[in-house]
């Protein structure tokens, strides 16, 4: 399995698929984020927090405090909505470029944007869906060929 980026949303056959609104689509399903190893990691890398239970993190900026799971950044809440909700594909726009760098990294999960952007690195299989083909590619140098070939 590989991440799925679409390059377009005109292009997702499925339009109640997409979810643009992450921190909303996060909010109303927390309860069936699991907050396992692979959550954890997750926002560990992008918001810099470990986990303490019962959807509250330890508060990077105050020792001895639990934040909720609400204050997650944008970006770390639409990494955990790729990783937990495989069936839907998530607007990845809002998302800064720590949460991009891990979202390029992940083996699964659904994502799109509508302009293009390059993470600073990514050795990963990608799906890019472009003119509702898929082309897999594995790294950036994979990638900038595709998008030239696509441009001429």
């Amino acid at each position: 399995m590989a991440l799925r980026l679409y390059l377009d949303s005109k292009q997702i056959a499925d339009r109640n698929s997409v979810i643009n609104l992450n921190d909303i689509w996060f909010q109303n399903h927390i309860k069936d984020i699991s907050f396992g190893e692979n959550e954890q990691n997750i926002v560990k890398s992008i918001d810099g927090v470990t986990y303490a239970g019962n959807n509250k993190f330890n508060s990077k900026f105050m020792k001895g405090t639990l934040v909720d799971a609400s204050e997650l950044s944008t970006g770390c809440k639409t990494a955990l909505n790729i990783a937990t909700f495989q069936s839907k594909i998530f607007n990845i726009a809002e998302c800064g470029d720590n949460a991009l760098q891990l979202i390029m990294n992940m083996k699964s999960g659904n994502a799109y944007i509508d302009y293009f952007f390059m993470t600073d690195e990514f050795q990963n299989d990608i799906d890019v869906i472009i003119n509702n083909e898929v082309h897999t590619i594995y790294n950036n140098d994979e990638l900038d060929d595709l998008l030239e070939a696509v441009r001429e």
